[in-house]
């Protein structure tokens, strides 16, 4: 398939993937940034591997006109997006004990980073992400000036990747005197405690 040639850029992961169909390959993208994730198919865009290898180094925007997403390189380099929709990259990822709960340092300071990020957006709806080894989660939200996001410790890395879309003000009643908070994969729950969030 012509999307499977490609490079997909899942700007809503912060993250890059291809594969030669023998091998994957998934990259961060440091600076990543996306003002209207809605705009792009699947919170993402798939590029052509020409594009990409001749924008190396180079800073790359996105844009949308009706309906056609087309790329801009730095240095003058540009493509339309393939259409289509990239295979689930993460799924392929090998698989690690996600039995294994990971306690949050501190409650309060994920309801804090929730709270700021809310209040800085206007919009009580946050996403809260985390990719397997790393120790911290992420809080982010959209704003008209772009994504605004906070991080929060961990008490050790985690074990698996996960996004959840959750309210600022739910997370807020928690009462860390009585509730334990864990992170861990049960069905389709990421955090765990007394109380639950999906």
């Amino acid at each position: 398939r012509e999307r499977m040639k490609c490079v997909f850029i899942d700007v809503a992961a912060g993250m890059s993937c291809c594969t030669d169909g023998r091998a994957l390959n998934a990259s961060r993208l440091a600076h990543a940034q996306a003002f209207d994730l809605n705009a792009l198919n699947y919170g993402g865009v798939i590029l052509p591997r020409d594009f990409v290898k001749a924008a190396k180094g180079c800073e790359i925007s996105i844009y949308k006109d009706n309906e056609v997403i087309f790329a801009v390189a730095s240095n003058g380099a540009t493509c339309n997006a393939i259409s289509g929709y990239y295979p689930n990259f993460k799924g392929a990822f090998s698989h690690v004990d996600a039995s294994r709960a990971v306690q949050l340092k501190n409650i309060r300071a994920l309801q804090k980073a929730a709270m700021t990020v809310a209040k800085t957006t206007n919009n009580n709806d946050v996403f809260i992400s985390g990719l397997n080894t790393d120790q911290f989660i992420t809080v982010s939200a959209n704003s008209e000036g772009g994504e605004i996001a906070r991080r929060v410790d961990l008490s050790s890395p985690l074990t698996f990747n996960f996004a959840i879309k959750c309210e600022a003000t739910e997370l807020k009643k928690i009462n860390s005197a009585v509730n334990s908070f864990y992170i861990a994969l049960s069905g389709n729950f990421a955090f765990i405690g007394k109380k639950t969030i999906s």
